[in-house]
């Protein structure tokens, strides 16, 4: 069986953090895949994480960028999709320091 209730968490300039429900009946869960479809280059990253993982935090994406995550619960038979999550939106950059010389200068 599939995950269940795939969200997001929240998202970064560079990440976002999805999570999930394990199915009920996890005896025949060997692994979870996670697909993070980038939608400006549709180049796909798949992460791989064990039985028992429940929210993942895929990493090295571009700023501002749009992205599809798709959860599958994967054993030797095939894999299980639950609901994508499309159009996932990070977030843009943030200049360091922006605000810090307002709040000090006088």
């Amino acid at each position: 069986p599939p995950p269940r209730n795939l969200s997001m968490a929240f998202h970064r300039a560079r990440s976002l953090v999805a999570e999930w429900q394990e199915p009920a009946d996890t005896s025949a869960v060997e692994y979870y895949k996670l697909r993070v479809l980038d939608k400006t280059t549709l180049a796909p990253v798949e992460l791989f994480f064990p039985p028992g993982t429940t929210i993942a935090q895929p990493q090295d994406l571009s700023a501002c960028n749009t992205y599809d995550l798709v959860l599958s619960s994967c054993n030797v038979a095939g894999c299980s999709a639950a609901p994508a999550i499309a159009n996932a939106l990070t977030a843009p950059e943030q200049a360091v320091g922006v605000g810090l010389s307002a709040m000090t200068s006088n």
